[in-house]
């Protein structure tokens, strides 16, 4: 019986070390998305080009955190395209802490978080490529830990210098309304809409300076039935210059493509995305 019972506990323990070798190997067979690649392609002829050039790309760690950004658009003013780049650090507990802004591989500023007992951002530190303090933000929420108000300081300048923002909750809107902390003047107000189901579907900047109201930012968005973005339109100051956007998925849910095209010229190009795994 004894014998019986050691043969079953080896047989159990021999089990069990197969077993976690197998979710081992399983492990490291594993993939995980290390970065998405968005090269962007001239329509000619009514296709687009084979070759694209580098419009954005997404870095991600092996925990799914976005680690670093870069963008690669392109400037008429300048006839060509700014690179810059976004680099991201996190805590032990995946909390952001700090995040730094470059153009062309140069540091421009560094942004460093603090958070609260609720785990929200309480303070946000943001100085100049040579290390001076230039920014202060404070964060407060309200009794549903929402976010409820920002004071943004611009130290550099004045300690009073910079913006106070309010945020409004109502049943399927956000308003974020703006005021100068040098004399409490409107700056602006930004509205978000939702629809039913919580999908963004706008985003308006009313522009409230010297007692003017005006819209000088439009964002509209449409959703198919599985919840995804489908189009998304811009628009700036200029009312009737309208940037369109339109999104193609790939079966797994993932973006494929998007179309871009404009109100105000007949260029067209598409965006192709690229999803590369790592073990």
């Amino acid at each position: 019986m004894k014998k019986q019972l050691l043969l079953a506990m080896l047989s159990m323990l021999i089990f069990i070390a197969c077993s976690k070798d197998d979710d081992a190997n399983n492990d490291e067979d594993k993939k995980y998305l290390s970065e998405i690649r968005v090269t962007e392609h001239k329509v000619q002829f009514g296709s687009p080009s084979q070759s694209g050039e580098l419009y954005e790309s997404y870095k991600y760690n092996n925990k799914g955190k976005l680690v670093q950004k870069t963008t690669n658009y392109y400037h008429g003013g300048l006839d060509g395209r700014i690179l810059n780049e976004y680099k991201y650090s996190y805590d032990e507990r995946g909390k952001l802490i700090e995040y730094a802004e470059y153009q062309f591989t140069l540091l421009e500023s560094k942004q460093i978080y603090s958070y609260n007992s609720i785990d929200s951002i309480s303070e946000m530190k943001k100085y100049n490529e040579d290390g001076d303090l230039i920014e202060v933000w404070s964060y407060e929420y309200n009794a549903d830990n929402k976010l409820n108000k920002i004071i943004e300081k611009d130290v550099w300048v004045s300690s009073n210098y910079g913006y106070e923002h309010y945020y409004i909750y109502e049943a399927n809107k956000i308003k974020k309304t703006s005021y100068s902390l040098q004399d409490g003047n409107l700056f602006g107000t930004m509205i978000y809409e939702f629809d039913n189901k919580g999908n963004l579907t706008r985003e308006t900047w009313i522009n409230g300076e010297d007692n003017r109201s005006t819209i000088q930012k439009n964002i509209e968005y449409e959703y198919n039935s599985k919840g995804q973005i489908t189009k998304k339109s811009s628009s700036g100051i200029l009312r009737d210059d309208i940037t369109y956007l339109e999104y193609t998925y790939n079966d797994d849910g993932s973006i494929s493509k998007i179309n871009k095209s404009y109100s105000y010229k007949t260029e067209e190009s598409v965006l192709i995305y690229e999803y590369i795994y790592t073990k």
